[in-house]
């Protein structure tokens, strides 16, 4: 004997925070080879503070992707990110290329992203140990 009991109406549902998806590659500007090893972060423009909303290293193939919930951005009439990236090498010391001055305003929940770094800039990096060639040893 099968019993069927009523959902409790005085709970609210659980609710999803809205996901938001940021990926794309990193490479030399020259020549198009990508550029491993570097870090990325990604955050939302606001008048006064900006909100940090994650970070990932480029892997071999120059590919990031950084994932995050509306909770990272969202105030009383935000419903979508301002984004901007930052590139730097890998530690986060040194700053490559910056978007800050072309945010993408209410950005979608997958945003694609193709930055290209100059040669100059890269030259500004360690001399990376004889280990391993610098990521833009090939371009």
């Amino acid at each position: 004997m099968a019993t069927e009991t009523a959902r409790d109406s005085s709970r609210p549902l659980a609710v999803k925070p809205q996901r938001f998806s940021i990926q794309g590659s990193v490479q030399h500007q020259d020549s198009g080879a990508p550029l491993p090893r570097l870090l990325v972060r990604a955050y939302d423009k606001d008048v006064f503070f900006d909100d940090y909303l994650g970070q990932a290293w480029t892997e071999e193939d120059g590919w990031f992707e950084i994932e995050f919930t509306a909770d990272a951005f969202r105030d009383v009439i935000e419903r979508r990110p301002d984004v901007y990236l930052r590139v730097s090498d890998e530690t986060g010391r040194i700053l490559l290329v910056s978007t800050v001055s072309d945010v993408r305003r209410n950005a979608a929940e997958k945003e694609e992203f193709l930055l290209e770094i100059p040669h100059k800039e890269l030259m500004r990096l360690p001399k990376p140990s004889r280990r391993r060639p610098p990521p833009w040893a090939l371009c």
